[in-house]
């Protein structure tokens, strides 16, 4: 007969940390889908004001996404 001896570790809003993080990742990851899309959209048209426009929108929204995701990571580690 074995007896284990364990001990289980639960963090405060781990759940809400990995959803928070979840929702960044799939954020992140549209906000890529959407700039294949504009790339391809504009093929041999990478130069225009109105493409590096919608660039700039997509990259900002991406970099939120990722500002978002490093604010969560940082919570949890307080």
């Amino acid at each position: 007969m074995s007896n284990k001896i364990g001990i289980v570790l639960a963090l405060d809003g781990e759940k809400e940390f990995v959803q928070g993080l979840s929702n960044a990742n799939k954020e992140a990851q549209k906000f890529k889908s959407e700039l294949k899309l504009l790339d391809s959209e504009y093929t041999g048209r990478a130069n225009s004001a109105e493409y590096l426009g919608k660039k700039q929108e997509i990259l900002a929204n991406q970099l939120s996404a990722c500002t978002k995701k490093v604010d969560e990571a940082d919570s949890l580690s307080q």
